[in-house]
């Protein structure tokens, strides 16, 4: 009987083993058609069976960025990571995911990582330039730096007053003659028009 159990036993991981292979082969001719939502659902079924398969997080993640599902692409990285730290795919992925999110300094800090473990991979060198332009590009834009008021700015409102009543002084006089104009800037208690005349 207990011979009989363990040939039972054997099949069944057989047949799940077989299953498994056929869901990820699917998955993967699914992501070859580019039909990322079947291919989807094939790996999730997969992972159902197999939750320790870190390529099918990664293939999965990739699928989601392909939806424009950024969320999704990095929950399923870090899973695949959690379960090798290393996993070049894995940091590829997170890098990716973390880029499309916008936050451009974690997804520099992957693809260095990447870099790091596999300075030959074009991929983590075009990441790390991708990441480091879109940084500067942040940084040059006004509307993506953010300032705040706090603190008593007493000193700094007086400052602007006495500059505009600097400039409130400050008169254009000219200075008219039959041949030249000229435009003189003076303070305001030396204000006078003065006419040259210049006889022909």
């Amino acid at each position: 009987m207990p011979r009989r159990g363990g040939s039972d036993n054997g099949s069944e991981n057989q047949e799940l083993v077989g299953t498994f292979e056929t869901l990820r082969d699917e998955g993967e001719h699914f992501v070859h058609v580019k039909l990322w939502q079947k291919a989807i659902d094939s790996f999730t079924r997969a992972i159902e069976m197999s939750p320790e398969e870190k390529k099918c997080f990664v293939t999965r993640s990739k699928c989601w960025l392909q939806l424009g599902n950024a969320e999704n692409a990095l929950t399923d990285a870090e899973e695949a990571l959690r379960l090798d730290k290393e996993y070049i795919p894995g940091l590829y992925q997170k890098a990716e995911a973390m880029y499309q999110l916008g936050d451009f300094e974690t997804a520099l800090v992957f693809f260095h990582r990447g870099h790091k473990l596999r300075p030959e991979l074009q991929e983590f060198r075009l990441g790390i330039q991708k990441a480091q332009e879109a940084i500067n590009n942040s940084i040059g834009k006004p509307d993506s730096v953010k300032l705040t008021a706090e603190g008593d700015l007493t000193y700094f409102y007086k400052q602007e007053e006495d500059e505009k009543a600097k400039v409130n002084h400050l008169y254009f006089v000219e200075v008219h003659t039959k041949i030249f104009k000229y435009t003189i800037l003076l303070p305001y208690h030396f204000c006078k028009i003065y006419y040259i005349i210049i006889d022909i």
